[in-house]
């Protein structure tokens, strides 16, 4: 397993080009006041070396540590050869140059990957780490919040980190885990249908509104599956893995678990009819807050923000397997008001609240449900 969270590490980071790299070298080795290293106002960043491609997982690298671990060793040496050539043109030093570049690459890499998975998973003794679960502290920083008999030992570690890793980003702030064999035949359907390993707002026709709540994101995700590869899930026989599966929202520094999807699959994505309303409300929403925000600006976004809290709180109750009625009641209040406070001002949001008769005649029975 270690090997494996070793293979994730490694596929999440891409190394930046060494012609580009270098042109970044004699920039600012042209300034005699920079200094040979790594850090600000030094020669190189570790970002002007690799990128770190999942922003859940970037956020929780420790480049500080990193950085000092840099300036040291057999990376300095390089960095110093390389500035020793740089200005060098004849064949021979034209390839010294290229092969320190790759050296120095592979060496950056190597820390990046081997720091955060020794200092920060494997070395973590019984606490947990962001880059583990995000929003957790060490027992040494906050010892209150571990009860008194939790621990978690190594491959509890790397299990979790493993899901964090291999998790699917959905813009910069959220990250989706499926447990069960569904979540890497997503992956390798993402892969292949769309040469893809994250997603963004434009892909699944979301919005910034959408993708600031967890439970928003993920029926918005389940709703574009529906129509964009529903045809290869079927064929691929993938309906069961997915009804099977339950899973981890990562959101900023917070964490969502959600149940089983089987209840929501068979409700809202397998008949057809609801998948369209569920469609309709969330882009009704969608359409009014974008709206509202073009003719109000930040005097609303406090509104529309809180207008998504309760469409989070409905997606919720909607992948738990119920309709929450009060939560809907709740919606239609926030736009409402919204529309009423921007009229008085003399703007006019037309928008459409068709979504709520349709959810009246949804049938939200389950397979188990129906009588003959």
């Amino acid at each position: 397993m270690e090997e494996r969270l070793r293979e994730e590490m490694r596929r999440i980071i891409r190394v930046k080009d060494p012609d580009e790299i270098m042109r970044t070298i004699k920039n600012k080795a042209s300034d005699p006041n920079v200094k040979i290293g790594f850090g600000a106002g030094k020669l190189l960043t570790v970002k002007d070396v690799i990128e770190v491609t999942h922003p859940m997982i970037d956020k929780h690298i420790d480049y500080g540590n990193i950085t000092k671990n840099l300036n040291s060793g057999r990376i300095k040496e390089i960095l110093e050869q390389i500035v020793i050539l740089k200005d060098a043109y004849d064949r021979n030093s034209l390839e010294n140059l290229m092969n320190l570049a790759n050296d120095l690459i592979e060496e950056v890499k190597d820390i990046v990957i081997e720091r955060t998975l020794i200092k920060r998973i494997l070395e973590a003794t019984g606490d947990l780490r962001p880059i583990v679960m995000p929003a957790s502290v060490g027992r040494s920083e906050i010892p209150n919040i571990y009860l008194v008999n939790e621990n978690y030992n190594e491959e509890d570690r790397i299990l979790l980190a493993y899901k964090l890793l291999s998790s699917i980003p959905v813009g910069q702030n959220i990250s989706i885990f499926f447990e069960g064999d569904f979540h890497d035949y997503l992956k390798s359907l993402l892969r292949r249908k769309l040469d893809k390993t994250m997603l963004s707002s434009g892909d699944i026709n979301s919005s910034r509104w959408e993708l600031s709540q967890p439970y928003v994101t993920l029926a918005r995700l389940l709703v574009w599956l529906r129509n964009q590869l529903w045809e290869d899930i079927l064929r691929d026989n993938a309906v069961e893995l997915m009804k099977a599966s339950s899973g981890i929202i990562y959101f900023g520094s917070s964490v969502q678990i959600f149940p089983q999807l089987s209840r929501f699959v068979e409700i809202w994505l397998e008949k057809e009819r609801n998948k369209t309303i569920l469609e309709s409300m969330l882009d009704s929403i969608k359409k009014f807050s974008d709206n509202s925000h073009r003719i109000g600006k930040k005097a609303v976004e406090g509104e529309i923000e809180l207008l998504y809290d309760k469409l989070n709180f409905l997606m919720m109750r909607l992948i738990e397997g119920s309709l929450e009625w009060e939560s809907l009641r709740r919606i239609l209040d926030s736009m409402l008001d919204m529309a009423e406070r921007l009229r008085k001002q003399g703007n006019d949001v037309r928008f459409s609240l068709h979504f709520i008769s349709q959810l009246l005649e949804a049938d939200t029975r389950g397979s188990s449900e129906h009588t003959p």
